[in-house]
């Protein structure tokens, strides 16, 4: 099964990231919702920081703006996913 790892999900239902947790949940992905606050998203348990995963990732898509996801571009490759988006 393939796993995304969705930076800046969040917990309100009317969000992109949150309706991105959905969406792929219902694909039967394994989602790994990241967000600081450490908030469930959507029945899961989020991580805090992309080094909290418990695995490698197959995709990381980022809903954060641009200067956050600048930031963290050291996180992404130390995460190795197969790819972004």
């Amino acid at each position: 099964m393939p796993s995304v790892a969705i930076v800046g999900a969040s917990p309100k239902p009317d969000r992109p990231s949150h309706q991105a947790v959905v969406g792929y949940q219902a694909r039967g992905w394994t989602v790994w919702p990241v967000n600081p606050a450490g908030q469930d998203v959507a029945g899961l348990a989020a991580v805090k920081t992309l080094a909290d995963l418990p695995g490698r990732p197959d995709i990381v898509t980022m809903y954060v703006n641009p200067q956050t996801g600048a930031a963290m571009l050291d996180q992404i490759v130390a995460c190795a996913p197969r790819r972004c988006g």
